[in-house]
């Protein structure tokens, strides 16, 4: 709330100076004695001095801050009094701050004379300064939090002393927005910081970001790693995304099945986790283009609006600047009206965001990413993640700010961290999860497939046979769902929860059977040592080719018979999870390979001009699945080949927004076979370019020799603390995730 005058202390002379890091604490002589001019105080001075308590925070409201906030109010009487010419004083900010004599304050200071300033307009009946524009975001109107006319200098290596304490007090930096997002109504309270703000925030910042964004002291925390490639990790790209990677959609075999899992994600969301998360007063963690995200935003916004400030639980969403770019300049989006309002955020080089994009997803726009707000009632922290210097994306900024938000809290409150379908950047996905697992936390992995009823018995060859049995299926084109290609599939969470449940049961059914091994028959032992002898081999091997073996005694300890066949069986696990992500990477590769190819061929076969042009435009899509991420060397090409352009269509299109076209009106007096002699030359080149990245990136080979990531697997499968249920059965996943958070 807004003070009403200075604190109490203040009133009866007694000062204080809290600790404040990177600032001044103290205005300059001269504010002080523009104060000493008013005696007693004007009408006009008590709202300055509010006006400038309420800009800095409560416990911040010095004595010099005070003084300050007294000479802006001074000059404001002196217009009032018509000492003052009231247009000169209007002028400029500054004007308001010189107070009756010249005052130069401290950042603190001129923070609190600010929000005077803009007091002492309105007490005249004059306009205030920087005040925040007025939006519509989908029939509503949204409502701002940010009304201090100071903003953060838009300086990507370092900030002003005014930018720092602004950080530390959190200081107007939250707008609160309340927007139709489609159908549903939403409420958002939404913080956007820079690299350098980042930087500056530490652990100890957390508990002032949480206060700042409204979030109670929760109970626990729910943490939901990101969970890709469903409906709404694809939605966040265009049609012509799909055209030029048919190998990317959601990796189901048939719709039917897509739906189902859909809907049982839903019901995860609704009926395991919503109710999770009301008993425990828990504070739900995600990140942007997440299915799980997304899924609980849905189903818990009407809790929420019911409940209203009661509400027991909250959803944070952490989000990266280059993902939502291109909405945010998408008039009646809700990433255009967010920025338009959020002024840190509008003031951002659009020039260093978009080579950051070009660098990171090609030159064509139309094959960026678009995300959106998701529906629901939640809070957002929105991070830059991109290099002014480099102009390169910096995703690590906002895992980094997430990851000291949570070890905060986890300092005092249970966290449990889920995870399901999938993840872009597996290996820095699973190393994360490692590192959760090996700090003591609970992760739960959830199968999003229905799985045949063989899987469940504890056979590692079977499980083997199923993952092979699935991949086929999806690398199977089909008419009747529209799918050119195949599918990879990249549910590789479904994948590693699908392998640790069944090592699991193997690991138990082993127990139980040691247990039994007195009642065994002589021959039948001498074929069991046979059989555990193989296995040693096996295992040795396979721990030798990852120069792992000292660390894997290290973690074993014991070397009795029980150790070392679970090790053997860790390795097989292991290796079978390892193996089947590299394939499916080298099978998507291969096969954008020979589309392409094949496109070139076909293009090759053009026999006059007119069919030249129409096999380039129908081929266009084909050939970019391995083309041309830079455009650099086309517009070369169509510069000295007037027959040829590359048309920008100023939108997206199913075939990008930019296209090269053959241009046969300008063909006179150019030899046909040479001009396409010179076309194939160009896409081949460009594709031979591709192929060789891919042939030392995306081979089977290359992914299992990743020695980091083996071990991460390796920790996760072994680990007490990973747990596993199912999407298709969620009753047990329900005891469980209860049962962790009660021991918790």
């Amino acid at each position: 709330m807004p003070l009403q005058g200075p604190p109490p202390d203040l009133e009866a002379g007694q000062g204080f100076s809290p600790v404040l890091p990177g600032a001044v604490l103290s205005a300059s002589a001269d504010a002080t004695q523009g104060a000493a001019t008013l005696s007693p105080p004007s009408p006009v001075l008590l709202p300055s001095m509010a006006a400038a308590a309420a800009a800095v925070g409560p416990h911040s409201f010095l004595p010099s801050t005070v003084a300050a906030a007294q000479g802006a109010a001074a000059a404001a009487t002196a217009v009032a009094e018509g000492v003052v010419d009231a247009g000169a004083a209007v002028g400029s900010p500054a004007n308001w701050r010189q107070g009756a004599a010249t005052v130069r304050t401290s950042a603190l200071a001129e923070l609190a004379a600010s929000a005077a300033a803009n007091t002492a307009r309105r007490a005249l009946g004059v306009a205030e300064v920087a005040t925040v524009p007025a939006g519509r975001i989908g029939g509503r109107t949204p409502t701002s939090s940010t009304s201090l006319e100071a903003t953060f200098v838009d300086d990507r290596d370092s900030m002003s002393e005014l930018d720092r304490l602004k950080l530390a007090f959190m200081s107007g930096m939250v707008d609160r927005f309340s927007m139709t997002i489609g159908e549903t109504p939403s409420d958002v309270s939404f913080l956007y910081l820079k690299n350098s703000q980042v930087s500056a925030l530490s652990v100890a910042s957390m508990p002032k970001v949480r206060e700042a964004l409204g979030l109670k002291d929760p109970k626990m925390v729910i943490r939901l790693m990101p969970c890709r490639f469903g409906t709404a990790f694809w939605s966040a790209y265009g049609k012509c995304y799909h055209r030029r990677f048919p190998t990317k959609k959601v990796p189901e075999v048939n719709s039917d099945a897509m739906e189902v899992t859909e809907h049982q994600l839903l019901l995860l969301a609704k009926e395991v986790i919503l109710p999770l998360a009301l008993r425990t007063h828990a504070l739900v963690i995600g990140t942007e283009m997440c299915e799980l995200v997304s899924a609980f935003a849905r189903v818990s916004a009407p809790v929420r609006r019911q409940l209203g400030e009661a509400c027991p639980f909250r959803l944070l969403i952490f989000a990266r600047t280059p993902y939502f770019h291109v909405r945010s300049k998408d008039p009646g989006s809700a990433a255009q009206q967010v920025r338009a309002v959020n002024q840190v955020w509008n003031s951002l080089d659009d020039e260093v965001m978009e080579a950051a994009l070009r660098t990171r997803f090609g030159d064509d726009v139309a094959f960026w990413p678009q995300a959106e707000f998701p529906p629901g009632d939640y809070a957002m922290i929105m991070t830059e993640c991109v290099q002014s210097k480099d102009r390169k994306m910096v995703v690590e900024t906002e895992s980094n700010l997430q990851n000291d938000f949570i070890s905060d809290l986890a300092k005092h409150l249970p966290v449990i961290v889920l995870q399901t379908y999938g993840s872009e950047r597996v290996s820095t996905t699973i190393s994360s999860m490692a590192d959760l697992v090996n700090s003591g936390l609970p992760l739960v992995l959830i199968d999003s497939r229905p799985r045949s009823a063989e899987s469940n018995i504890a056979d590692l060859e079977a499980a083997k046979k199923e993952l092979d049995d699935l991949s086929e299926s999806l690398h199977q084109p089909s008419e009747a769902d529209g799918r050119e290609a195949g599918l990879v599939d990249n549910f590789t969470s479904s994948l590693l929860a699908f392998v640790k449940r069944t090592l699991d049961k193997k690991l138990q059914h082993d127990d139980e059977a040691s247990k039994k091994q007195a009642g065994t028959w002589l021959w039948q032992a001498i074929k069991l040592k046979q059989r555990e002898r193989t296995d040693r081999q096996s295992t040795a091997a396979a721990v030798k080719r990852h120069k792992s073996l000292s660390l894997i005694k290290k973690q074993s300890g014991s070397t009795e018979k029980t150790d070392k066949d679970a090790n053997s069986d860790l390795v097989v696990a292991t290796d079978m999870v390892m193996r089947y992500m590299g394939r499916e990477l080298e099978w998507e590769s291969k096969v954008l390979q020979e589309r392409c190819t094949d496109a070139i061929n076909d293009i090759g076969r053009a026999e006059d001009w007119q069919e030249l042009r129409e096999r380039l435009e129908e081929n266009w899509m084909k050939v970019r699945s391995m083309c041309f991420h830079s455009y650099k060397e086309v517009e070369a090409f169509c510069k000295d080949n007037q027959w040829c352009e590359l048309v920008d269509h100023g939108k997206d299109t199913p075939n990008g927004r930019k296209q090269l076209v053959v241009k046969p009106e300008f063909t006179k007096g150019v030899d046909f076979i040479e001009a396409r002699g010179l076309l194939e030359q160009l896409l081949m080149q460009d594709f031979q370019v591709g192929r060789d990245w891919d042939s030392n990136n995306k081979t089977e080979k290359k992914f299992y020799s990743q020695e980091g990531l083996w071990l991460a697997l390796y920790d996760l499968l072994k680990a007490p603390n990973v747990y596993t249920g199912n999407l298709h059965n969620l009753k047990p996943l329900e005891r469980k995730l209860f049962s962790i958070a009660q021991i918790d």
